[in-house]
Protein backbone atom coordinates (compact mmCIF):
# COMPACT_ATOMS: atom_id res chain seq x y z
CA UNK A 1 0.00 0.00 0.00
CA UNK A 2 1.41 3.51 -0.78
CA UNK A 3 1.18 6.06 1.77
CA UNK A 4 2.63 8.71 -0.27
CA UNK A 5 3.00 9.81 -3.85
CA UNK A 6 6.31 10.82 -3.98
CA UNK A 7 9.35 9.84 -2.21
CA UNK A 8 9.96 13.63 -1.23
CA UNK A 9 6.71 13.52 0.83
CA UNK A 10 8.22 10.28 2.70
CA UNK A 11 11.43 11.80 3.57
CA UNK A 12 10.22 15.02 5.05
CA UNK A 13 7.51 13.14 6.87
CA UNK A 14 10.74 11.02 8.57
CA UNK A 15 12.93 14.15 9.07
CA UNK A 16 9.93 15.78 10.92
CA UNK A 17 9.42 13.03 12.94
CA UNK A 18 13.26 12.86 13.92
CA UNK A 19 12.95 16.91 14.79
CA UNK A 20 10.23 16.22 16.88
CA UNK A 21 11.54 13.12 18.92
CA UNK A 22 15.00 15.07 18.89
CA UNK A 23 17.34 12.13 17.63
CA UNK A 24 19.42 11.34 14.44
CA UNK A 25 17.31 9.75 11.36
CA UNK A 26 19.49 6.90 11.63
CA UNK A 27 18.35 6.30 15.35
CA UNK A 28 15.21 5.39 13.97
CA UNK A 29 15.67 2.37 12.68
CA UNK A 30 14.42 2.82 9.22
CA UNK A 31 16.63 1.78 6.63
CA UNK A 32 16.09 1.25 2.35
CA UNK A 33 16.25 -1.53 0.53
CA UNK A 34 20.54 -1.88 -1.04
CA UNK A 35 19.90 1.39 -3.61
CA UNK A 36 23.61 1.66 -4.79
CA UNK A 37 26.70 0.50 -6.51
CA UNK A 38 30.28 1.75 -6.70
CA UNK A 39 33.24 0.54 -8.75
CA UNK A 40 36.76 1.78 -10.29
CA UNK A 41 39.93 3.01 -8.58
CA UNK A 42 38.90 2.75 -5.24
CA UNK A 43 40.46 0.32 -2.01
CA UNK A 44 38.82 -0.49 0.98
CA UNK A 45 40.59 -1.61 4.05
CA UNK A 46 39.03 -2.98 7.20
CA UNK A 47 39.98 -1.30 11.07
CA UNK A 48 43.26 -3.78 11.00
CA UNK A 49 44.73 -2.26 7.50
CA UNK A 50 43.71 -5.34 5.63
CA UNK A 51 42.40 -4.72 1.81
CA UNK A 52 38.60 -5.71 1.51
CA UNK A 53 38.09 -4.66 -1.87
CA UNK A 54 40.15 -3.52 -4.42
CA UNK A 55 37.59 -1.75 -6.86
CA UNK A 56 38.82 -2.79 -9.89
CA UNK A 57 38.42 -6.27 -9.65
CA UNK A 58 34.84 -6.55 -9.98
CA UNK A 59 33.53 -10.01 -8.25
CA UNK A 60 30.12 -9.38 -10.47
CA UNK A 61 28.84 -7.06 -12.66
CA UNK A 62 27.65 -4.52 -10.47
CA UNK A 63 30.88 -3.65 -8.54
CA UNK A 64 30.42 -2.91 -4.11
CA UNK A 65 27.26 -2.58 -3.33
CA UNK A 66 26.45 0.82 -0.94
CA UNK A 67 24.25 -0.11 2.10
CA UNK A 68 23.77 2.20 5.09
CA UNK A 69 26.61 0.88 7.05
CA UNK A 70 29.61 0.99 4.49
CA UNK A 71 30.78 3.79 6.06
CA UNK A 72 31.59 2.49 9.17
CA UNK A 73 32.79 -1.31 8.06
CA UNK A 74 35.68 0.03 5.96
CA UNK A 75 37.65 2.67 8.13
CA UNK A 76 39.91 3.56 5.29
CA UNK A 77 39.64 4.28 1.61
CA UNK A 78 42.74 5.07 -0.92
CA UNK A 79 42.30 5.77 -4.45
CA UNK A 80 46.33 5.85 -6.32
CA UNK A 81 44.85 7.03 -9.10
CA UNK A 82 41.15 8.11 -9.62
CA UNK A 83 41.13 11.90 -10.60
CA UNK A 84 37.46 11.70 -10.27
CA UNK A 85 33.92 10.52 -8.84
CA UNK A 86 31.10 9.92 -11.42
CA UNK A 87 27.91 9.62 -10.25
CA UNK A 88 25.70 7.89 -13.41
CA UNK A 89 21.95 8.73 -12.73
CA UNK A 90 20.72 5.19 -14.84
CA UNK A 91 21.96 1.89 -13.41
CA UNK A 92 21.83 0.76 -17.15
CA UNK A 93 24.59 3.30 -17.73
CA UNK A 94 26.10 2.56 -14.87
CA UNK A 95 25.87 -1.55 -15.19
CA UNK A 96 27.24 -1.05 -18.83
CA UNK A 97 30.58 1.64 -18.09
CA UNK A 98 31.58 -1.28 -15.31
CA UNK A 99 31.26 -3.99 -17.55
CA UNK A 100 33.52 -2.35 -19.74
CA UNK A 101 35.64 -1.05 -17.04
CA UNK A 102 35.60 2.35 -18.17
CA UNK A 103 37.37 3.26 -14.78
CA UNK A 104 40.47 1.66 -15.92
CA UNK A 105 40.26 3.83 -19.48
CA UNK A 106 39.63 7.20 -17.62
CA UNK A 107 40.66 6.73 -13.86
CA UNK A 108 37.40 7.40 -12.13
CA UNK A 109 35.14 6.31 -9.19
CA UNK A 110 31.42 5.11 -10.98
CA UNK A 111 28.79 5.39 -8.51
CA UNK A 112 24.87 5.12 -9.14
CA UNK A 113 21.76 5.15 -7.01
CA UNK A 114 19.70 3.52 -9.56
CA UNK A 115 17.57 6.75 -9.99
CA UNK A 116 16.70 9.19 -7.25
CA UNK A 117 19.52 8.31 -4.82
CA UNK A 118 18.20 7.51 -0.61
CA UNK A 119 20.86 8.32 1.99
CA UNK A 120 23.38 5.59 1.43
CA UNK A 121 24.66 6.88 -1.81
CA UNK A 122 24.59 10.31 -1.24
CA UNK A 123 26.34 9.95 2.25
CA UNK A 124 28.96 7.38 0.56
CA UNK A 125 29.33 10.11 -2.78
CA UNK A 126 30.70 12.79 0.01
CA UNK A 127 32.54 10.74 1.87
CA UNK A 128 34.67 9.46 -0.66
CA UNK A 129 35.19 12.99 -2.38
CA UNK A 130 35.68 14.48 1.26
CA UNK A 131 38.51 11.55 1.63
CA UNK A 132 40.06 11.28 -1.38
CA UNK A 133 39.87 14.75 -1.75
CA UNK A 134 38.29 13.88 -5.87
CA UNK A 135 35.91 15.97 -7.54
CA UNK A 136 32.42 14.67 -8.64
CA UNK A 137 30.81 14.67 -11.53
CA UNK A 138 27.23 13.69 -12.90
CA UNK A 139 26.23 11.71 -15.66
CA UNK A 140 22.17 11.80 -16.09
CA UNK A 141 19.31 12.92 -18.54
CA UNK A 142 19.04 15.99 -20.00
CA UNK A 143 15.52 16.58 -18.41
CA UNK A 144 14.42 17.97 -14.88
CA UNK A 145 14.79 14.77 -13.16
CA UNK A 146 17.93 13.84 -14.08
CA UNK A 147 18.68 17.60 -12.99
CA UNK A 148 17.12 16.81 -9.59
CA UNK A 149 18.95 13.10 -9.14
CA UNK A 150 22.91 15.35 -9.14
CA UNK A 151 21.13 17.90 -7.27
CA UNK A 152 20.16 15.64 -4.18
CA UNK A 153 23.51 14.53 -4.24
CA UNK A 154 25.02 18.29 -3.88
CA UNK A 155 22.47 19.70 -1.36
CA UNK A 156 20.55 17.23 0.12
CA UNK A 157 21.05 15.81 3.68
CA UNK A 158 22.76 12.85 3.94
CA UNK A 159 23.61 12.12 7.81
Amino acid sequence: VTHFFHQKECDKAIWDLARILKVSRSSLGLYASLKGWFCGCIDLYNHNGDLVLNGRELDNLHGMPITSTIHKQHTNMASHDAQFILVIEKEGVYTRLAEDKFFLLEACILVTGKGFPDMAPRQWVRQMAATLQLPVYGLADCNPYGIAVLHSYQYQQSF
